[in-house]
């Protein structure tokens, strides 16, 4: 569960990623519509992992942030 936001096309967190994955702003920019960039910040997360029970503990664990 999280809350997503569009980035907007160009900004500077737009070009940072875009830097980061090594895509070049020339070949974004040349594209008909944008690349959409959409950024997900976490709420809640549920994980549900059997190995948790041999340490004592339940098989699923939430954490909400």
């Amino acid at each position: 569960m999280g809350k997503a936001e569009m980035i907007e096309p160009f900004s500077d967190t737009y070009n940072a990623h875009a830097s980061y994955k090594k895509i070049p702003l020339t070949v974004l920019q040349k594209l008909d519509t944008p690349m959409n960039l959409i950024c997900v910040t976490p709420i809640k997360i549920e994980a549900l992992f059997s190995n948790f029970k041999k340490d004592g503990y339940s098989s699923r664990q939430t954490l909400i942030c």
